[in-house]
Parts: C-alpha cells; structure tokens; sequence
C-alpha cells in the first residue's frame, strides 16, 4: 500500500504502458484475457473514517505502513497499528476514531479493540467494492470475473478484450461519490480567502523586509565637476548595476509571498479591480493544487474557515493549465441532501449549446423533493455537481425544479461519459481503487 499521490502516479503510469501495449497486441489477436491486480486504498479508508483525518501522527503512520507493504506484501490495516503504537508509545487510537457518530468506536477502547473494528469494517466495505465492481465489469465486458484474496487484500479482475482497457481502468479509479452542493458567491468566498492568507501569512516564519534605497528629497543635488562636462555618465547619472537589480526584484517577490502566501498560489476572479459576479473564487494553476492542498490541511487555516465549508477544483482547468476555485457549503440549507444515492436513471445525450457528450439523471421520489426545496432555496445562485471530488458544473438557479431531473455537461468525452453513466447506475464504492499491476493473455 503505497501512499497515495505514488499510488497515483504508478497507477496512470500502468494505465498508458499497459494501454499503449493492449492496442498493439489488439490489431493482431483481438480477444486476450486481460487480467488486473487491483489494491483498495486502506490508508484513504482509514483516514475517512477518522475524527481527524488531517492528524499528523495518523498520517505519518499511514505512509510508513504504505511502504513497508510494499516491500513486505503483508495485510495493510495490522502493519498500521504496529507501526502507529511504535511510533506513538501510550497514544490511543481510540481518541482518533470516537464522537465520529459511529457509536462502535468509544473512548475506552484499547488500541487493539479499535482495530479489530477497523479490520471488520474494512472487510464489509471490501465486500461492497468487489460486489460493485463486478456489476460495473458485466456493463462493459461480457467475459469478465473479480474475485477477492483476503489474505493479501487484493483484489483480482480479469475480462476478454484489450480494447475495453481504457474504459475498464477508469472505471475502477471512478468512485462514483456524487453530490449536489451550494456555492458561496465571489462576493462571500473573498474575504474567506483574505482570512486564509492572513492565517497561512502568520505560520510563515519573520521575514527581512528588502532593503530599498530611496532618495532624500531635502539632500542637495550634487554638483556637476569640470570633468564630467559633456560626458555621458553627467547626463545620464550612475551606472546600472542589474545584479543589484535582481537582488531587490528578488527581495521585493520574496517579501510580497511571505505577506500574500494564498495569493501566490490563488488568482482572485477580479476584472478592471471589482469582483466578477458568479460562484467562481479565483483560479489555480495546475502546479500549485497539491501545495495548495497542503497549506489548506493546516489547524490555523481551518480555524479561519467556516464550518461545513471545503474548497474545491474544476473538473477540468478552465483554460490551458488553469483550474477554477470553488467554496461550497457541505451542508445545505435545510439540510436538503441530494447525492448519488437518489438518482435511479442514468444516460447519455447531447448538450444542446455546446454539442457536447452530457449525462442525464432521474432522481428518486425524496431525492425529487430535496431537489425542489434546494433549487426554490437557491434561485438566483448557484449548485455545484461534484463528483469525485471535483466540480463537474456549476448552473445557476433560474427556477424551482420539480421534475426531478438533472444534467451535467462540458467536461465528458464520450467515453467517459459512457463511464459515469456505468458508475452512477452500479452506486459508490467504498473503497478507492489503484491498479497494482496488469497482464494480457491468450
């Protein structure tokens, strides 16, 4: 069990290798057996289920078990707890796992108490995910059979056809975690984001302010001598020192980072200096999401942002290598909840304006009803559709809907909405899913 960001990169890494490979070997002998090993992430898992996912001595553990599976090939969840106890002699974990609403996990739990009740339900979700991905696999290939080993928690997925690679991988990586959710506007998000720079501006360490030479207006201009008459340097002054130049170009950057950090990272959505209307907060680039993750994980900066609020990113960036920022409120008003769990009916159409690949989905009978009391409540605003922990889009509110109906549009290609219109209809996993290694066949 590697950590997560490694887990993530060697997954895609055996997704275009492996895929590269199948389409060569699929113009020669179509029809192979495709086989996969796939490892739930245990380490997400586990850290979901926390009081405190962010906890540092939690995390710690989990990346050191991740890598020491690697080499040992053993069950996650018992190197966890040895490696969590060796690193935190006399902690409990139970005051990592209690007062989360699951009232199997108490304060008076020993250590091993509480992994007894994470192995357990651990294995009740690896169940549900080997059970929903075989419903996921018998949309896309006929020939196809998942089977769980408990004793190395992996689990094994084979199906004929080399073409149906692509669509196979991203249905495993796919969750399925959806969720309609309201936005804060420009307007509300800005001065959470101010709060957000002072909060990371005050855990940087003291800075030295650059040292600016400025002129004194009341020191005499000085005089022009004999030898400097008619030559350049006397009207031209000193000479240019760009070294000197550099070095408080550097200083003057390096003192504006230490005072706007979130702003470094963070475009704010301003034009001609006012606030662009609408639920768009600012814009990231691609290279700074995962610095930006982390700053936002901080105690300080939580501290400073409303309850029930969480930032999140475009689905796809908005232009080359640039996501858009969101805040939305995780909890809406009157508690309307609308997620996958309500909708029925999934399919594929056409976005009408863009010409695009669109889903559309049905809710069920209290999912229709929560969704006409949050779009009454939000006329005029705007709901974010997440899914997997991006925004997919984010309409505005122009009426109350009844119908029970809801379309997401501009992101898919048309593989990938055929992907979530499979995931959407099999439900979410319990589990995030890496690739451990694939094979092919006769």
């Amino acid at each position: 069990m590697a950590t997560p960001v490694f887990k993530r990169i060697f997954s895609f890494l055996i997704l275009i290798c492996s895929g590269f490979l199948f389409l060569t070997f699929s113009a020669c002998n179509p029809g192979k057996t495709v086989t996969m090993v796939v490892d739930p992430d245990l380490a997400d898992y586990i850290r979901n289920i926390s009081n405190d996912p962010d906890n540092a001595a939690l995390n710690t553990a989990l990346e050191h078990a991740g890598k020491a599976r690697m080499i040992k090939n053993e069950p996650f969840i018992p190197m966890f707890a040895a490696i969590y106890e060796k690193e935190n002699p006399g902690s409990k974990l139970a005051s990592l796992f209690s007062g989360t609403g699951d009232l199997s996990f108490t304060p008076d739990l020993s250590n091993a108490e509480v992994i007894s009740r994470i192995t357990g339900k651990a294995e009740v979700a690896m169940k549900l995910t080997v059970e929903i991905v075989t419903a996921r696999l018998k949309k896309i290939a006929d020939n196809s059979s998942v089977s769980f080993d408990k004793d190395k928690q992996l689990i094994m997925v084979s199906f004929k056809g080399e073409k149906l690679f692509n669509e196979v991988s991203m249905s495993l990586f796919t969750t399925g975690d959806l969720r309609f959710l309201e936005t804060y506007s420009n307007a509300e998000a800005f001065p959470i984001l101010q709060r957000i720079n002072v909060a990371m501006a005050a855990c940087l360490p003291a800075s030295v302010e650059p040292v600016i030479e400025e002129k004194n207006v009341n020191e005499p201009e000085s005089k022009s001598t004999s030898s400097d008459t008619g030559s350049l340097s006397g009207y031209v002054g000193k000479k240019r020192n760009p070294d000197a130049e550099a070095k408080e170009a550097d200083a003057k950057m390096k003192a504006m980072m230490t005072k706007y950090p979130l702003f470094a990272m963070v475009s704010p959505n301003v034009q001609h200096e006012e606030l662009v209307a609408g639920p768009v907060a600012g814009f990231v680039m691609a290279k700074d999401t995962a610095k930006l993750r982390k700053s936002l994980s901080s105690q300080a900066v939580k501290n400073v942002i409303p309850a029930n609020t969480r930032i999140f990113f475009s689905h796809k960036p908005a232009s080359e290598s640039v996501f858009q920022l969101y805040l939305v409120k995780t909890v809406s008003t009157g508690l309307h909840v609308v997620d996958g769990r309500c909708i029925t009916k999934a399919g594929i159409s056409t976005d009408n304006l863009a010409k695009l690949p669109a889903v559309d989905m049905e809710m069920n009978t209290s999912g229709s009803i929560a969704w006409r009391q949050m779009t009454r409540s939000n006329i005029g605003k705007y709901i974010a559709v997440i899914f997997d922990g991006t925004v997919f889009t984010c309409p505005r509110v122009e009426s109350e809907i009844t119908s029970g109906k809801m379309q997401m549009m501009g992101c898919f290609s048309a593989e990938e909405a055929k992907v979530v219109v499979n995931v959407l209809g099999t439900g979410k996993l319990p589990l995030r899913l890496w690739i451990d290694k694939s094979d092919v066949s006769k």
